[in-house]
C-alpha cells in the first residue's frame, strides 16, 4: 500500500509565480512575493508587520530574541512541537 505525504495542487498562477521568481532571479529571501505574503499575513492576524522565514529551525530563534527568551532563564520558555527544529 503506498500512502502519499501530500498531493500538491499547482495550477497555472502557481507556475506563473514559479516561472517568474526563477526568471527574476528572487528565489531566496526578499522579492515581491515574499513582500506580498508578509503584508497579507500581517494583515491577516491584525499586525502591522510580519516576518517570513525560511523554517522552524529559523523561526524558534528568532521567536525567542524577539521576546528576549534566554535558554539560561527559568522564568521563560518557548514551547515547540518535538521535531519542529533541531
Amino acid at each position: 500500500m503506498k500512502i502519499p505525504v501530500n498531493e500538491p495542487l499547482l495550477g497555472e498562477e502557481e507556475l506563473a509565480n514559479v516561472t517568474e521568481t526563477l526568471r527574476t532571479g528572487w528565489i531566496s529571501s526578499s522579492g515581491r512575493f515574499i513582500e506580498a505574503f508578509e503584508s497579507a499575513w500581517a494583515e491577516y492576524c491584525g499586525m502591522d508587520y510580519a516576518v517570513a522565514v525560511s523554517n522552524g529551525t529559523v523561526a524558534c530563534p528568532a521567536a525567542s530574541a524577539r521576546f528576549s527568551i534566554s535558554s539560561n532563564s527559568s522564568k521563560s520558555m518557548l514551547i515547540s512541537p518535538p521535531r519542529a527544529h533541531r
